[in-house]
């Protein structure tokens, strides 16, 4: 598990909000999240700060695979993301451009259209679709 970040640094999800008044509410407590946008910045925010088990909850039980926790951890410790940008909105899905720096130093922009599902009053990620 990452060490906890400090709730005083700018929250990862480019909000401008402090990270305690902003994601790690959703971190500490995954009813926090009340829409998809705000589960979907949450989980940016997990990911920019290494959060696995956050990112493991926060996926829909029916479409996590076995060795989700383990392709997250690796995916984390490869890249170096930089910005979260949201393109649109929906009720249950949300469009965005993620920046990252790979291993090999390269910067990468990555579009991806997220899809959710609120079930028994908590938003889980469900799949998506890369651009």
């Amino acid at each position: 598990m990452a060490m906890k970040p400090d709730s005083t640094i700018q929250c990862p999800c480019g909000s401008g909000s402090d990270y305690g008044d902003c994601c790690e509410r959703i971190h500490l407590n995954h009813s926090g999240a009340t829409t998809a946008e705000e589960l979907m910045r949450s989980r940016y925010s997990a990911y920019a700060l290494g959060n696995v088990d956050f990112l493991v909850q926060s996926h829909h039980p029916r479409t996590r695979s076995k060795k989700l926790k383990r392709e997250v951890s690796e995916w984390i410790q490869e890249v170096e993301f930089e910005f979260l940008e949201v393109l649109e909105t929906e009720p249950d899905s949300v469009t965005f451009l993620v920046g990252f720096q790979t291993p090999t130093g390269q910067s990468q922009i990555r579009q991806e259209h997220s899809r959710f599902l609120k079930e028994k009053g908590l938003w889980y990620y469900l799949d998506s679709d890369l651009d």
